[in-house]
């Protein structure tokens, strides 16, 4: 490694993290001195993380190296004596060195230190990093943060075996995340209880999704992204409307990517192969490289992926077997350049393509695992995201700035037969182009910390629906389109030393139009709104010591209003709907030290009101449309436990309890109350991993879960009132790591469970309570990574 004078040094070996353990990792360096810059990046390659060094003089300065048998954060001690800088763990992952708030002289070492060989730390000596969650967009460690948040994937080889499934991994592996059970690419996701509908329609989605800093969707299914060569998953749970905006109702899910590494070359592959009981075989292969092209300076990372997901539901009457099978390809390639007068520039692009073959459900009169149907019902989702990130961190300022541009090109086809004669069908293609930009500023940490910044986003999009049958056809088209612009901003401070006090606004000025631009009858329909709103959230914390914090928490989300249109057999429909709001109250209590705690436990208790509720209904002809509904109530719980008996295991159990209704009326205009869809009472989630080093450059991890989802309903109403959830289901495997390779052995869904995941497939048969979409059955999948 040569001698850069870059204001970064990044490094990205493997995926490694040590998220939540209670021993931090020992690694042996032999680094010898050199500039800061060219140090940090052979600590960071070398152990398996990202360090960036962010100011270019900084860089430049000279570290006495290290040479000892040590943990990171001692190690970059080591290496920062007496430069005047300091390592701040933002996670388990990610380290960033600044100036020390005290500098302290610096100097230029006289005699490099002799080796030495420090002794194996016990269990109780040793810190793990500490870890900031970076969704909050500011420098805030959990213990602090005045709020819920989980991280998904961080440990283990999470990723290796779930990255092909996308996002619907996470709801698997936390229950703070509900989600519908379409399929990959049109599933709907719903944090802590905040869920709408069961159906996807038109209104925009209650949960917010990212990638690093870039909005994923507006008004469009989850586009499930491929989620390997991904640190980890952030949720935040709760309206987010002061930070993110509208569609954050129930909270955001962030995924966080590795970045590309301008100092060192690396490259991994990955593959897996699964077999399912009564299904097809299934693949999955993915590989990702990291090209520095000027070192220091100038790097691309790119990854590509492909997998088949195998069918398990046959259609005998058709002769055909695994109808339900998906398709899915796509690449995220990142070039960065870096060390530009302290700049760093990110020109990213992602695409990715899914299709699904048909629908996954099956009716309950029919044998299991089979549904005879006249046509198939494919579905497509073809997504592309470009965006250029610019940061520039300084002592005190850090600037983010992000521009991205997404093209969302859905389509699907239904079987409408059993409403509207044999060969009916019912087809949908939906074009969405969204422009989005953010510019941020952030500084401080922990205590004292805030972050301002200015947002717009425009979106577009095109709707074009047609039912057919051999007498009639007919067609609709509506364009809606949308801008929002923000200024926000959001300050934590000090009170004493252990209490802090956050208060946050977001003032959006929203412009909403719609308008049907063409229709098989004569008929038209315009909506327009403009709107300006407040959004406000407040927060005290307490932590009196590093063991024990709480908080309490008001913050509110919210979702513009718009013109919902569908073609009927007499013609097009149009009607609008109103914005609605959310407010929730928060109080969480955290008992344990998360970094070397043997046992710790987190808890909140929330109750939200939700005015206005916009959801996606299912009509009596069976097409979607979307309404203001009624009023709803939720109340809940939901608690985090972890135990580690030993530096190699550790124990994690979690519970969710929902108490949820909705207030409407009936055409008698009388109070009924119904609970809100698709989101269960109760749900937990129980898993042990255990890790064991057997000798040096070889370890073996075992790992266990049960998962239980309790009953939920499809939808409101008496029609809707369909039962679905209450199954347990339950996951092992292993691993075995021999130097760079590593191999998993997974069993899903262990003892064969059927169960009834989501009572729908399809809309004009939803309304006869026939429709159930089992769990996958029994799979056994063999995963492989290994890195170069």
């Amino acid at each position: 490694m040569g001698r850069g004078s870059g204001a970064f040094a990044i490094v990205a070996c493997g995926i490694w993290t040590i998220q939540g353990r209670a021993q931090a990792p020992v690694v042996v360096l032999d680094v010898k001195p050199g500039t800061v810059g060219s140090v940090a990046a052979q600590i960071g390659a070398r152990s398996g993380i990202t360090i960036t060094v962010t100011d270019p003089t900084a860089a430049r300065l000279r570290s006495a190296g290290v040479r000892a048998r040590v943990t990171i954060k001692e190690a970059l001690v080591r290496a920062l004596a007496g430069t005047g800088l300091e390592a701040v763990f933002y996670d388990a992952s990610l380290v960033r060195v600044v100036r020390s708030r005290v500098l302290a002289p610096v100097r230029r070492p006289a005699k490099t230190p002799p080796p030495q060989v420090a002794a194996a730390p016990s269990a109780d000596d040793v810190v793990a990093p500490d870890i900031v969650v970076t969704a909050t967009k500011q420098r805030i460690s959990p213990d602090r943060y005045p709020g819920t948040v989980a991280v998904v994937g961080a440990e283990g080889d999470w990723i290796l075996r779930n990255g092909s499934e996308g996002t619907a991994a996470i709801a698997r592996s936390s229950p703070l995340v509900q989600s519908t059970d379409l399929g990959q690419g049109r599933d709907k996701f719903f944090i802590r209880g905040v869920a709408d509908s069961s159906f996807r329609g038109q209104t925009q989605a209650a949960t917010g999704q990212y990638l690093g800093d870039v909005r994923l969707t507006y008004n469009a299914p989850d586009p499930s992204l491929n989620l390997y060569d991904m640190k980890r998953i952030e949720i935040l749970a709760g309206p987010q409307a002061p930070l993110y905006g509208a569609g954050s109702l129930g909270g955001v899910i962030r995924l966080v990517p590795y970045e590309p590494d301008v100092y060192a070359p690396s490259a991994r592959i990955a593959g897996d192969l699964a077999s399912t009981r009564f299904g097809g075989l299934s693949r999955n292969s993915a590989a990702m490289v990291n090209l520095p092209i000027i070192e220091g300076h100038l790097a691309a990372r790119f990854v590509v992926f492909d997998a088949r997901r195998a069918g398990y539901i046959d259609a005998p009457a058709q002769g055909l077997k695994d109808i339900n099978e998906t398709r899915s390809h796509g690449h995220r390639a990142v070039l960065r350049i870096a060390n530009v007068d302290g700049w760093t520039v990110d020109l990213g692009d992602v695409q990715q393509v899914q299709t699904v073959a048909d629908g996954q459900y099956t009716f309950s009169d029919a044998a299991p695992l089979t549904r005879d149907v006249p046509l198939r019902q494919p579905f497509t989702n073809r997504y592309r995201l470009r965006f250029v990130t610019v940061r520039k961190e300084t002592a005190e300022v850090e600037l983010t700035s992000t521009t991205a541009r997404i093209r969302h090109r859905l389509s699907t086809r239904f079987d409408a037969a059993p409403l509207f004669g044999i060969g009916a069908t019912f087809d949908e293609r939906d074009d969405i182009d969204l422009i989005e930009h953010e510019t941020r500023w952030s500084g401080g940490r922990d205590q004292t910390s805030w972050v301002a910044g200015i947002s717009g986003i425009r979106s577009i999009s095109d709707t074009r629906s047609q039912l057919s049958n051999t007498q009639t056809q007919v067609s609709v088209a509506a364009v809606r389109r949308s801008f929002d612009g923000a200024v926000f901003g959001q300050l934590t401070s000090p009170f004493g030393e252990e209490l802090s006090a956050t208060l946050g606004g977001r003032v959006t000025y929203t412009n909403s139009t719609a308008a049907v631009v063409q229709s098989t009858v004569a008929r038209s329909a315009r909506f327009s709104r403009r709107a300006g709103r407040l959004s406000r959230m407040a927060a005290l914390g307490w932590k009196p010591a590093s063991d024990l914090s709480a908080f309490l928490r008001y913050e509110q989300g919210y979702r513009a209003g718009g013109l919902s249109v569908f073609p009927t057999e007499e013609g097009d429909f149009s009607q609008t709907y109103d914005p609605d709001t959310l407010d929730t109250v928060e109080f969480g209590i955290r008992l344990g030290d998360q970094r070397r705690g043997r046992l710790t436990f987190r808890a909140s208790a929330f109750a939200s009101t939700w005015a206005n509720v916009q959801a996606d209904i299912v009509t009596i002809v069976g097409i979607t449309a979307t309404a203001n509904v009624g009023r709803g109530v939720i109340q809940g719980l939901n608690t985090e436990a972890i135990w580690r008996p030993s530096p190699s295991l550790d124990v994690r159990a979690e519970l969710f309890v929902n108490n949820s209704r909705l207030i409407a009326s009936d055409s008698q205009n009388r109070a009924r109350r119904d609970r809100l869809p698709n989101v269960a009472a109760m749900g937990g989630r129980l898993a042990a991993m255990s890790k064991h080093q057997i000798s040096n450059g070889r370890a073996l991890s075992l790992n266990a879960s049960a998962r239980y989802v309790g009953r939920s309903w499809l939808g409101v109403g008496n029609a809707l009132n369909i039962p679905q959830g209450n199954f347990l289901v339950t996951e092992f495997g292993g691993g075995f790591e021999i130097g760079a390779t590593t191999i998993n052995l997974q069993v899903e869904n262990l003892t064969d469970v059927r169960g009834n995941t989501f009572a729908y497939g399809n809309p004009f048969t939803a309304l006869d309570r026939r429709q159930v979409t089992p769990l996958r059955p029994l799979t056994v999948r063999l995963s492989f990574e290994h890195t170069f």
